[in-house]
């Protein structure tokens, strides 16, 4: 998947859980325009995918775990509105997150085990990143907050240690 110049999205490649977006299930083996305009933000996990539109996120694919974030354990083959007020959305494996204008953020999927945007407290920031398991939010001025599993030492505090929250 990637944003075009003009924002429209191109996709292409396996599409079984329906995370393309475009209403089916099939498998894409040349690029094809998406029916998504004016995006300004395209992320994508292992079976799911988010676009940021005028501040809304939107997402389609496997939800099994609540990654798709809209309270539905199916696939979702088209993108449902999951979230607004948004400034920077990131997604990977079965997790999502998002901050908001105002440096809130709100998680879905695995690591937060919610199959609906839930707000992460004490995490304020103005970009989130998601890990498999984890997620960090780079917070005002110049540091940065990281909460989940830590059985690598990802989340950068010195342990190994778990963290429910930053």
């Amino acid at each position: 998947m990637v944003v075009r110049s003009d924002r429209s999205v191109a996709f292409w490649g396996d599409n079984a859980d329906g995370q393309l977006g475009d209403g089916t299930r099939g498998t894409y083996l040349a690029p094809t325009v998406s029916t998504l305009a004016n995006v300004d933000d395209l992320v994508g996990g292992f079976q799911h995918m988010c676009a940021l539109i005028a501040g809304e996120g939107w997402c389609s694919g496997d939800n099994t775990y609540g990654a798709v974030g809209d309270g539905f354990g199916g696939v979702r083959t088209s993108p449902t509105r999951v979230f607004s007020n948004s400034r920077n959305i990131s997604a990977a494996a079965a997790n999502t997150c998002a901050t908001t204008n105002g440096g809130q953020v709100w998680c879905w999927g695995s690591t937060q085990r919610t199959d609906e945007p839930a707000r992460v407290n004490g995490a304020t920031g103005v970009q989130v990143a998601v890990g498999r398991d984890h997620a960090c939010v780079r917070a005002s001025p110049g540091r940065v907050q990281c909460w989940g599993v830590n059985t690598q030492g990802v989340l950068g505090n010195g342990s190994l240690d778990a963290a429910a929250g930053p």
